[in-house]
């Protein structure tokens, strides 16, 4: 048996009557630091899942991002493919070549300015994503100043409890 758990044996009782109705002012400091026990690893099953999200997170700005490369090597090959099928094009004449130039021209602003524009908007997503990390980073910082706040506020009433109980029994 873990110290843990030997701690947790010793506790539990004092808890149990507590929450029947039947502790007395001996029972109050176990049973809070049950809960403080408790809260602790709750508090470590919030930070590691915590964790996880923020890996899952990662992971899925990287597949993200390496989707996006992978879009950008398809257009820009899709790219080269519909110019060199318009060189050879414009090899056939010389009224093919005329009217040819102003669409590749015209199709060459069209893919540039959609590259642009898909450039920009995996930018602001990739911008979104990193903003919506270091918000959840931040709240769960405040989490855990309120829960160290929480933590130290338990053991100042813990140490008042302890206090009143000695006057009680200096009374007696």
């Amino acid at each position: 048996m873990t110290i843990e758990q030997k701690i947790l044996s010793k506790l539990e009782p004092h808890a149990k009557r507590i929450q029947d109705g039947d502790g007395n002012d001996f029972d109050y400091l176990p049973a809070v630091l049950l809960q403080l026990i408790e809260g602790q690893k709750r508090q470590a099953k919030q930070l590691e899942d915590t964790a996880k999200l923020l890996d899952s997170l990662k992971s899925t700005v990287d597949t993200f991002g390496v989707e996006n490369k992978a879009q950008i090597t398809a257009l820009d090959s899709a790219t080269q493919r519909k110019i060199d099928k318009l060189e050879t094009a414009l090899k056939d004449t010389h009224i093919q070549l005329q009217n040819s130039q102003s669409t590749i021209t015209e199709k060459i602003g069209v893919l540039a300015n959609s590259h642009a524009v898909h450039a920009i908007q995996t930018t602001e997503g990739l911008s979104t994503i990193g903003l919506q990390i270091k918000s959840f980073s931040d709240d769960t910082q405040q989490s855990h100043v309120k829960l160290v706040r929480f933590l130290i506020a338990g053991l100042v009433a813990s140490i008042g409890m302890i206090g009143l109980a000695i006057v009680i029994l200096q009374r007696h």
